[in-house]
């Protein structure tokens, strides 16, 4: 029996609860759905998508437990879809064979190859094909949005690494634009950091604030990573200025709440400044997502700073993810 793909235009509260019992590896798209909940974080082009031999409510229905009736034997794929989003990450996916392999791989397992693996991998490139076809849908041919499209693939976003492994090999045209460690932190286990004094010595004092719309620009301006402003606005954020109204740091928590853009300017950094924003902005607004137990940051492995930054805020790098660009048309040539 082959897999069937249900659309959805918002989160149903069934799929929540089928990611839950997947945690911690489906925690990103649990975010990134919760983050529909945020003035402006849904369009009227978003969708949801469920692949599976069975629907959301017969998954729920099969029993939790040991057994050939466990949900941990049914294989599935969910994601996140949103082309107006472009170019910034369009799609978000998870496949039960994260946590499957994740926690096989953390226990010394060998990440074996078998029916269950082509199962998952059938379902992702099911959910993939309708990926396909809703693509279609909004980039008409001829249509001044597929006239003004930036690029023929789109950008996948916080794809797990044996995810993108097995869609490659199933054929499908995805390219990863790095590997990211993926940092989980316990917000119970964040340290408390001290401000150091202002070293002016002219009576300034330091003032939290979120960043302020005016310095938006400047906050994109300070990272490699392609951002917009429509979507920054979106994006909890906290920043440290002096009272005189200069920004000193800032951090803000992405659309799946990850630690993003986390920046200090040169003359306050080596004091502890970044880190106390990062613990500030996890701490006052993962609750946003409507829970604040893990807070994470994705970070290249060769970047030094940023990991010492994440140890030192007891983070552990758990899985690793990359942003891929798939190319639909090549995956599915004939379609």
């Amino acid at each position: 029996m082959a897999p069937k793909v249900t659309v959805y235009t918002t989160p149903p509260e069934t799929l929540i609860e089928v990611l839950k019992s997947q945690l911690l590896y489906s925690l990103p798209l649990i975010r990134r759905l919760r983050f529909t909940r945020f003035p402006g974080g849904i369009t009227e082009n978003t969708k949801i998508l469920w692949s599976s031999k069975v629907s959301l409510e017969d998954y729920l229905a099969t029993t939790n437990g040991d057994g050939e009736n466990s949900r941990d034997e049914v294989p599935f794929a969910a994601a996140y879809l949103d082309f107006s989003r472009g170019p910034e990450t369009e799609l978000w996916i998870y496949s039960s064979m994260e946590r499957r392999l994740g926690e096989a791989r953390g226990e010394g397992g060998n990440a074996t190859t078998g029916d269950r693996d082509k199962e998952e991998t059938a379902c992702a490139v099911a959910l993939l094909r309708e990926v396909k076809r809703q693509q279609d849908l909004y980039f008409v041919l001829g249509s001044t949005r597929a006239a003004e499209r930036e690029f023929p693939a789109i950008l996948v976003g916080n794809l797990n690494e044996v995810v993108r492994e097995r869609l490659t090999e199933a054929g499908m045209a995805i390219v990863s634009t790095g590997l990211y460690d993926k940092w989980i932190f316990k917000v119970g286990e964040l340290p408390d950091i001290t401000l150091p004094d202002v070293s002016s010595g002219d009576g300034r004092r330091w003032v939290w604030d979120r960043v302020r719309r005016e310095d938006i620009p400047l906050t994109i301006s300070r990272t490699k990573i392609p951002r917009k402003e429509r979507t920054m606005k979106l994006l909890p954020s906290t920043a440290l200025y002096l009272d005189d109204g200069t920004p000193v740091a800032w951090a803000f928590l992405g659309p799946d709440s990850s630690l993003s853009s986390l920046h200090c300017e040169e003359p306050y950094r080596g004091k502890g400044i970044a880190k106390a924003v990062a613990v500030r902005v996890l701490r006052d607004h993962l609750k946003d997502y409507s829970d604040d137990a893990f807070g994470w940051a994705d970070v290249a492995p060769e970047n030094i700073q940023s990991q010492g930054v994440c140890r030192s805020l007891n983070g552990q790098p758990k899985w690793q993810i990359s942003w891929s660009l798939l190319n639909l048309d090549e995956s599915f040539p004939d379609e």
